[in-house]
């Protein structure tokens, strides 16, 4: 990403970072988790953890406390800001977070890590740049350690009952971004081009779990509301978010 690209995503995560949380995390954070949690029963070592653009901290929140050390990185000044306040709030406060871009840390950075998550990370940079990123994580990484990826993916369109369900439980007012501007570096991967440019960086798939993305109408819904979810996950397979566990080659 040249400068001026980088700059811009700055300014843009830096002006809804204190919007994010409400408008994007919380909505999400329930059905996140069910994308996750089959995949998390493959953690290895619990030692250390590494969050590439981690955000306000949703990753760490979910993981840290299982790790005795803990980094957090993102270039976004207000979107670190917003991670410690969340963190802190939780009373996690061993997790380092550092401000840089992540090509820049992952050249200097000396440290290994037993996972490294990198989650709705990669679909905002450019091809070459994505590609570098995935090999420079391999070096970061502890012998037996795992990388956790998520992102969207270009896929059919949205099922119309899914659809519904979103707008209903975001009260009609906004779509799946929210009423921030969109991300104008916003673009989901193509498929199978991410399949081939992770085995040409030397990954392994350990596990992996796909769904629609879909929001609540709170961060910890009740019995019935998530019941409709798992109902409506089951009718309808597949889904525009792809989330992998790998392992190095």
């Amino acid at each position: 990403m040249d400068d001026a690209l980088r700059l811009r995503d700055e300014r843009y995560h830096d002006g809804i970072a204190d919007q994010y949380d409400y408008l994007v995390v919380r909505p999400r954070i329930y059905t996140i988790g069910l994308l996750l949690a089959n995949l998390e029963e493959g953690f290895t070592a619990r030692h250390s953890m590494l969050d590439l653009g981690c955000g306000t901290g949703h990753l760490l929140l979910r993981y840290a406390r299982q790790f005795q050390t803990a980094v957090g990185v993102d270039h976004s000044a207000g979107m670190l800001q917003m991670a410690r306040r969340n963190l802190d709030a939780a009373g996690l406060h061993h997790p380092l977070l550092l401000r840089s871009d992540l090509p820049s840390f992952l050249d200097a950075c000396q440290s290994r890590f037993d996972l490294i998550s990198c989650v709705g990370v990669l679909h905002h940079l450019q091809p070459a740049e994505r590609a570098q990123v995935l090999q420079d994580m391999r070096g970061l990484l502890r012998p037996n350690g795992r990388v956790l990826l998520a992102e969207p993916v270009l896929t059919d369109p949205f099922p119309d009952a899914i659809t519904a369900w979103n707008q209903a439980a975001l009260g009609g007012q906004r779509n799946y971004v929210g009423e921030i501007p969109e991300d104008p570096d916003e673009a989901p991967l193509e498929e199978g081009e991410w399949r081939a440019m992770l085995q040409s960086a030397g990954w392994q798939v350990d596990a992996e779990s796909r769904m629609w993305e879909m929001s609540t109408t709170a961060e910890r819904p009740g019995p019935s509301e998530r019941a409709q979810i798992l109902r409506l996950l089951a009718d309808h397979p597949g889904g525009n978010v792809l989330a992998l566990l790998l392992r190095a080659d």
